[in-house]
């Protein structure tokens, strides 16, 4: 760059001669860049010097080209055309006539220069409905995201509104429900974000479970009672199981009221699960 060719004082360094040759020209005493690749071959320069490069390297990346080149001169000569030189004898044959020698060669040509359009068009089809097919799987899981995260608001409401919290701070019971409503709720944003998590493939990862303490939603051993791989349908069940507790110790007064929470619980471990389903929305990729 400008600062590599000048020093510190404001004279020509050394290397502004050798800068000058690769594409850089002197105007009003400032350095131009012209358009050349110099950038590019520093960095291939570096990146030999210090990346470990050697004459083995090169050498392996020469051949391709030398095994390219091998092939070409052994099958162009005499012996590698058996009925003489050229292939076909005439361009202008038909694909039921014999061209007298080299019949399957010429027979090939003839057939892909007739047939090249209708390929073509059929390559064209089948990529306008693979990538129409992409597009639609791309759509379907921002659609399910949205749909999680509709999902996760409705939870937490239907908690909110099931477990008010008593208006009584000297109610017997006030302390308690202000504890579990908090934990739920805590709960379903849990399950949230490690459905993300899950969709980003980091759900068991230790980066997951330090993004989840830096939020503040992991408590004492709650990650390590979770099943691995499958942690957020861990944290419905957790919900749904204390639901059930509330409800015997009647704070849940009315089964109704039970119904509309688990209905909630459920709705969001669906919308969890399809969020990325590898199984019916990933398309094929090298065989996995």
């Amino acid at each position: 760059d400008e600062e590599s060719a000048i020093d510190p004082k404001g004279s020509k360094s050394k290397d502004a001669s050798s800068l000058k040759q690769g594409g850089i020209k002197k105007q009003n005493s400032t350095i131009v860049y012209e358009a050349t690749s110099l950038r590019g071959t520093e960095h291939i320069i570096k990146q030999a010097r210090h990346g470990g490069w050697n004459c083995w390297t090169f050498a392996g990346l020469f051949k391709y080209i030398f095994l390219s080149v091998a092939i070409q001169i052994a099958v162009g000569q005499d012996y590698a055309f058996p009925d003489g030189k050229p292939a076909c004898k005439t361009k202008e044959f038909s694909y039921f006539e014999s061209p007298g020698h080299n019949k399957c060669v010429c027979h090939l040509v003839v057939i892909l220069e007739e047939n090249y359009l209708a390929l073509r068009t059929l390559v064209a089809f089948v990529l306008g409905g693979f990538v129409t097919h992409a597009v639609m799987l791309w759509r379907t899981r921002r659609t399910n995201y949205c749909q999680v995260c509709g999902a996760s608001r409705s939870l937490i409401l239907q908690i909110s509104s099931i477990l008010p919290i008593p208006s009584d701070p000297n109610n017997k019971d006030y302390e308690e429900i202000k504890r579990e409503r908090e934990t739920m709720e805590r709960w379903a944003l849990l399950g949230y974000e490690l459905s993300v998590l899950k969709g980003k493939g980091v759900i068991d990862s230790q980066s997951g479970k330090i993004h989840l303490e830096e939020l503040g939603l992991l408590v004492g051993d709650e990650w390590d009672k979770m099943v691995a791989g499958d942690r957020h349908t861990t944290v419905w069940y957790w919900i749904q199981q204390k639901a059930m507790h509330l409800a015997d110790q009647g704070i849940i007064k009315s089964e109704h009221r039970l119904q509309l929470l688990c209905q909630a619980v459920r709705v969001m471990r669906d919308r969890a699960n399809d969020l990325m389903s590898c199984t019916d929305r990933d398309i094929p990729n090298g065989g996995r």
